[in-house]
């Protein structure tokens, strides 16, 4: 049930936070993001191992996306603030992701050549989403920068997934929802 509640938590706020950009609202997509993102703490039994996967994910999202922008793979049409650097959604989604990695991708753990098999054929697909949408677009030749990307995601998400491993073996708490999501 957590991992079925965690998945759904996750879409969710991936949809509304990419559907709010696509119809030309991010703060509403962004706040229903940050409220599930909320959801997600407040359910959770280990809250800081949380919130510092959150922060060392988004810090590799940045990493990630700002190489895309400024090797001249993506552009996001509603910009950002600083040109080499993502429009702050896409730090968003990365903090949600990062609350997947001990709950729905739990399975994932240890897992660092599935994750990154899965992860360089994924986020292609999840992009070319987002493309569809009209939140980013890929410059010519798009398939090279298609292969950048998952190249990226590849090596970046078993990074994390790592890095959620050995927080969770630092962790005094199992990594689950309190009531009304209890069991696995």
């Amino acid at each position: 049930m957590v991992q079925i509640v965690n998945y759904l938590l996750y879409q969710i706020g991936w949809l509304a936070c990419i559907g709010g950009v696509a119809l030309g609202d991010r703060k509403i997509g962004m706040l229903v993001a940050f409220g599930l993102i909320g959801a997600h703490l407040w359910l959770a039994t280990d809250r800081r191992t949380q919130l510092t996967l959150m922060l060392i994910t988004a810090f590799v999202g940045l990493i990630v996306d700002s190489t895309l922008i400024s090797s001249g793979a993506v552009w996001f049409p509603f910009g950002s603030l600083i040109s080499w650097m993502p429009p702050f959604f896409m730090t968003v989604l990365w903090m949600q992701f990062a609350t997947t990695f001990q709950y729905c991708m739990r399975w994932l753990s240890g897992r660092y050549w599935m994750s990154s098999l899965l992860a360089g054929f994924g986020a292609p697909l999840a992009f070319a989403a987002g493309e569809r949408l009209g939140v980013i677009g890929f410059y010519q030749p798009r398939a090279l920068h298609f292969a950048f990307l998952g190249g990226l995601w590849a090596v970046a998400i078993p990074a994390l997934i790592y890095a959620s491993d050995r927080l969770s073996r630092f962790s005094k708490v199992e990594a689950t929802y309190r009531w009304p999501c209890t069991g696995s």
